[in-house]
């Protein structure tokens, strides 16, 4: 329905809004969308140039939300530098059990709220350049 879709694109908008802040709070650079250097070609939604790069994926869907789990596995069995955390649109958008099962696939699952997810990226404990 159109609504769900404004909804889906107010997510989209308002996540996109949250990364940009605090990264420039962090004073740390940015790329959107961006292709992996892992099997498959898999992309972030967002990735922060912090010490460990912190690779944000957008999930409003099960689809999404296994994809960041398989980025997540890529990167501990390639030993690669990175921190995934998961936003997810809404439980009922990526299937509660996805959503209850993400946390042991990626560093960090939440439930998109903005005010939190902003405190979270700035709090994430990962080093700065």
């Amino acid at each position: 329905t159109a609504r769900a879709d404004r909804r889906q694109s107010d997510f989209k908008e308002v996540l996109k809004t949250v990364v940009m802040e605090a990264a420039k709070e962090l004073k740390v650079t940015y790329a959107m969308d961006v292709e992996l250097p892992i099997a498959g070609g898999l992309k972030a939604d967002y990735v922060l140039d912090t010490a460990v790069p912190m690779i944000v994926i957008a999930a409003s869907s099960a689809t999404r939300l296994l994809e960041a789990g398989m980025i997540y596995m890529q990167y501990r069995a390639e030993k690669k530098l990175g921190y995934v955390l998961a936003a997810a649109e809404s439980q009922n958008a990526v299937g509660r059990k996805q959503y209850e099962r993400a946390s042991y696939y990626t560093d960090k699952t939440v439930v998109f709220d903005n005010h939190a997810f902003a405190k979270l990226i700035l709090n994430a404990g990962l080093p700065i350049h």
